[in-house]
């Protein structure tokens, strides 16, 4: 089998650690912001909670069933990571339940913000057990081809302009030598349209969100 790259798989759960972990911040003053500022949580909050649902689903579709099937030793392990999927996609669930029905007043910002502080903490045990026992057993499992289908996969979930701040979030936690090969990986239109807007679109994002959460 050809030799397979892990390592996307730690900036990609380093990236939704730092980006849940800012969510009870942002909703807990929800009911203090603007209709704009509120709105930007609600979309910054699908961003997020999607990246999350398509990462697992990926995994859930991908490669759970090459793992069963090529590591039998591994089975109880992906049982055990596919049930904590469930775990979080329920508590997804409860925060889209609420933040969904937000008009023109944020309610039960309380109970959200303990809601998505269980969500960031729950995600933050399973994606540590993913990196110290279910990477390990990648190589010699997974063929390059079958494990570029987990991005491939989550893309499905945004639209091109939504990828633009998608990359923006995994590129903050490169370091440059890492940061140059994922942008030289990509297709040269996508590569393209980071230079020309991409970036300073994800900046701006970014720095408002930052702005929001604090205050």
């Amino acid at each position: 089998m050809s030799e397979i790259n892990t390592g996307d798989m730690l900036a990609i759960h380093a990236t939704l650690r730092r980006e849940l972990s800012s969510i009870p911040k942002l909703v807990a003053r929800a009911s203090e912001l603007d209709t704009n500022d509120r709105e930007a949580v609600v979309t910054h909050w699908s961003m997020v909670s999607r990246f999350l649902t398509a990462h697992h689903s990926g995994e859930d579709e991908v490669l759970w069933p090459l793992l069963r099937q090529r590591r039998p030793e591994a089975r109880e392990l992906v049982d055990t990571l596919e049930a904590e999927h469930e775990r979080l996609h329920d508590l997804i669930g409860q925060a889209d339940e609420i933040i969904g029905s937000w008009g023109t007043e944020a309610d039960e910002t309380e109970e959200c913000a303990r809601i998505t502080a269980e969500l960031a903490e729950t995600l933050r045990s399973h994606s540590a057990c993913e990196e110290s026992e279910l990477l390990p057993l990648i190589p010699g499992a997974v063929t390059a081809d079958e494990w570029a289908q987990l991005p491939a996969h989550a893309q499905q979930a945004f639209s091109p302009p939504e990828m633009m701040t998608v990359m923006g979030m995994i590129l903050e936690e490169l370091p440059p030598p890492a940061k140059d090969g994922m942008l030289s990986a990509l297709p040269e239109p996508a590569r393209n349209a980071w230079v020309a807007f991409g970036e300073a679109q994800y900046r701006d994002y970014s720095d408002r969100i930052a702005s929001i959460a604090n205050g």
